[in-house]
């Protein structure tokens, strides 16, 4: 079933909407309006921009990307625009690389 939801229930959440993307929607009742939704806890997004790699005092390299949707977040250096992530919905953290 498809409904037209404002996207204020899924709280911080929300940055991860995307369309055609499929939530569970929590109800009260016999209400019509749903009063919460829950967005799938990992999500496999593309890189749209990925920022200059950050060098770590360990050696390891981090960077800034935004991907589809518009969230920016922080992911191992060797990923790179274009590249297919999945990411956790629930910390905002990249999990693996598709």
């Amino acid at each position: 079933m498809q409904v037209a939801v404002p996207c204020e229930i899924f709280g911080g959440a929300s940055r991860w909407l995307l369309p055609d993307l499929q939530v569970d929607l929590k109800f009260l009742g016999d209400e019509e309006q749903p009063v919460t939704g829950v967005v799938p806890l990992k999500l496999k997004l593309r890189v749209n921009e990925a920022r200059a790699a950050l060098p770590r005092t360990d050696g390891s390299t981090n960077r800034h990307v935004v991907v589809e949707g518009g969230a920016s977040i922080m992911v191992p250096g060797h990923i790179q625009e274009g590249d297919n992530i999945i990411v956790n919905t629930a910390s905002g953290t990249y999990d693996s690389k598709v």
